[in-house]
């Protein structure tokens, strides 16, 4: 009996008939197979310095200028505190990871702590340590010695602690929880969080003189709509991390991922194309993506074909649907070869394609077109041309016509 026979066994589940519940399953235990490879090692990776600059997939100039300036931070001795901000799932962790490596302090202790969903009494004292009935503990600032400190998320810290931070990096000193002497600090500091910061003073969420400390030195991890340039090589670069190499994707899926909002960037990317890797689907098509993904292109897709509508139903009201495409066809050529059109220059294009109007009629029409905001309309002699909002229109309709026909074609031949 297989792996996901007997798990559907022991949940009492009838095994099952469809493939597509088969490959769901298979996937599922797959990944926990994978986990539990990942944490099954005794050695706490979150307090190792795994990752080096040359990980860091830098295609983008956005990227390239974020890695330029932490390798600059990171050789700099006098530089004792760091600020790495970005989006969830950027990769801020991995950027301080590759800092540390990148310093002269790269062979010293590299410590993370994680200030979301923990207690902040305990947070406290695993930072500062503690001194309680004559026990002493000492907290990671004191153990990091010359080594690196990384506070993942700073601002999820109450501003009591956020504040006692600020003392200690201004002074390089600090005391322990309940403690009188002074130690000093002798750890670099980066401190990561996601955008927002200013919103986050306005909230009062940010310790303000933290917060202007901490940019005097910043990175910034741009988001992965910010870097469309490495998204393949992301992809790429996920397969060979998880050895699966083989995995090809059709170019609907790969023009549809392109077009998602990564909410979760780089990491949310990452689990998508890990889950993928356990299907046996190939090449990869968009029935086979997570199910919140093909929910939300049906959805897109929906919307698409409502604007259409909404579009068409809007020209067709002064009944010329034709003369319309042919129009905005026109103003495509146009701007491909970087040309706007007056009135008579249109209408001789128009005529060329043997299209027959009157000036008053395509006046008419122009009017139509720029009031549902399908081409723009320039002063002077500038002339008009198409709308973003028009290309998408057009290219929309000319692709649904396409698969129209050849339905039209195949029904022929049957």
């Amino acid at each position: 009996m297989s792996t996901f026979e007997e798990i559907t066994e022991l949940l009492g589940l009838e095994y099952p008939k469809t493939q597509i519940v088969k490959r769901y399953l298979k996937a599922c235990v797959s990944l926990s197979r994978y986990d539990r490879v990942k944490t099954g090692n005794s050695k706490d990776i979150r307090n190792v310095a795994q990752y080096h600059f040359e990980d860091i997939i830098a295609i983008s100039d956005s990227v390239r200028r974020a890695v330029d300036i932490a390798k600059k931070y990171a050789v700099d001795d006098t530089i004792a505190q760091i600020y790495i901000e970005g989006e969830k799932g950027t990769g801020k962790s991995m950027f301080a990871q590759a800092i540390h490596n990148y310093s002269n302090s790269s062979e010293l202790p590299f410590i993370l702590i994680n200030c979301i969903s923990k207690p902040f009494d305990i947070l406290e004292k695993e930072l500062f340590g503690y001194e309680e009935e004559g026990e002493v503990s000492q907290g990671v600032f004191e153990l990091a010695n010359n080594g690196t400190v990384c506070i993942n998320g700073v601002s999820e810290l109450p501003l009591s602690t956020q504040k006692r931070l600020f003392d200690m990096l201004d002074s390089r000193s600090f005391t322990r929880i309940s403690g009188n002497e002074v130690i000093h600090l002798q750890a670099r500091v980066i401190v990561t969080n996601y955008k927002n910061s200013e919103s986050l003073l306005e909230q009062n969420l940010f310790d303000e003189k933290l917060y202007h400390l901490l940019m005097k030195t910043p990175v910034n991890v741009p988001s992965l709509s910010e870097r469309m340039e490495d998204f393949i090589p992301l992809i790429e670069n996920m397969k060979q991390r998880i050895n699966r190499t083989d995995i090809e994707f059709t170019d609907e899926v790969i023009s549809y991922l392109k077009s998602y909002k990564w909410v979760g960037n780089v990491k949310e990317l990452y689990n998508v194309i890990t889950y993928l890797s356990f299907l046996e689907d190939s090449p990869i098509q968009l029935d086979s993506l997570p199910f919140y993904l093909r929910s939300n292109a049906k959805k897109e897709e929906s919307n698409k074909v409502d604007v259409q509508r909404e579009i068409i139903s809007k020209i067709e009201e002064h009944g010329f649907l034709d003369e319309s495409i042919e129009i905005l066809s026109t103003f495509i050529e146009g701007k491909k070869v970087h040309t706007s059109y007056g009135r008579k220059a249109l209408k001789k294009c128009l005529e060329e394609k043997g299209l027959n109007i009157s000036e008053q009629q395509l006046r008419m029409r122009l009017e139509v077109l720029h009031d549902i905001g399908l081409t723009i309309v320039r002063q002077g002699r500038a002339g008009s041309t198409i709308s973003r909002k028009g290309e998408a229109f057009i290219k929309e309709y000319k692709k649904n016509a396409a698969i129209t026909e050849a339905k039209e074609v195949i029904n022929t031949i049957e």
